[in-house]
């Protein structure tokens, strides 16, 4: 699983979800989302068009990583979701209780605001062995 996240002019956050998301992945993911808080609200952009599927555990990550932060997230905003990704954007964003807006993957989300990595990191990942890669809505 790879990830990239950054922050744009108007401090909202972007990560972009490649591949499959495993446990370790959420919450590395999650916790540098974390880290890009810049304790104001802002939008949290979610480039899932080339995810393939996620542990549970991945979820459970974020949802719990964010619970405390709940209150910086203005809105959620999924790219590019396929129907099961797409499900549980709706279970993350329900559970922290912010709105969740769904984007296509062939439109810009941030058109206003060009996207320029004030502060940015990235991870490459590859599943753990013994991982099974088969997308959680497919199991």
């Amino acid at each position: 699983m790879g990830w990239t996240t950054r922050t744009d002019v108007n401090g909202d956050i972007h990560v972009r979800l490649s591949g499959y998301l495993d446990t370790k992945g959420g919450v590395n993911s999650a916790n540098e989302v974390l880290r890009l808080f810049a304790g104001q609200t802002c939008d949290l952009v979610l480039d899932v068009a080339d995810m393939t599927g996620y542990d549970r555990g991945a979820r459970q990550a974020w949802q719990g990583l964010l619970w405390d932060h709940r209150g910086l997230i203005r809105r959620i905003v999924m790219v590019g979701a396929d129907a099961g990704v797409e499900t549980t954007g709706r279970v993350i964003a329900r559970h922290l209780g912010v709105p969740l807006s769904m984007v296509p993957g062939d439109r810009s989300v941030d058109a206003d605001a060009p996207a320029l990595p004030l502060r940015s990191s990235s991870c490459a990942h590859t599943s753990i062995s013994g991982q099974d890669p088969t997308p959680m809505h497919d199991r």
